[in-house]
């Protein structure tokens, strides 16, 4: 029999969020990102109704790894900050998505990929600072 690969959560709750980030991008967001970029045409209703879904999961997500909530030494904050900043990037991607055709609209294209490539950059910054604390997720 052939068996599907288990991936244990990680036990860190900031290596949580971000794998839940991770999956939240990966299997939700990504696919609409490149078709809206390849200017094809996007399901409006689809995607509003998925959006509001990731939008949730990522307000879950900042009030999980809140100052109030979790306290945490000084190289994982900053790691949580970024964490925070790379999320709220995602929002403004989805935002600027949400509800309208980028067929024609080379400034929104412009918006996405620029913010898409500082979503890059933080997350391998995070992937170096999570190493130095040792996360078990990263």
């Amino acid at each position: 029999m052939l068996f599907r690969k288990k991936t244990e959560k990680p036990k860190n709750p900031i290596g949580l969020v971000l794998y839940n980030y991770d999956e939240n991008l990966k299997k939700k967001i990504e696919k609409i990102i490149t078709a809206a970029l390849s200017k094809s045409r996007l399901n409006i209703g689809k995607n509003s109704k998925m959006f509001k879904t990731v939008l949730d999961d990522f307000k879950k997500m900042k009030d999980d790894i809140s100052k109030e909530k979790l306290k945490v030494d000084y190289r994982s904050d900053k790691a949580r900050d970024m964490i925070v900043e790379m999320i709220k990037d995602t929002e403004d991607i989805i935002f600027a998505l949400d509800g309208e055709s980028l067929i024609n609209d080379e400034n929104k294209i412009n918006t996405i990929k620029e913010l898409q490539k500082e979503i890059n950059e933080k997350r391998s910054i995070i992937r170096g600072k999570l190493r130095d604390v040792e996360c078990d997720y990263y």
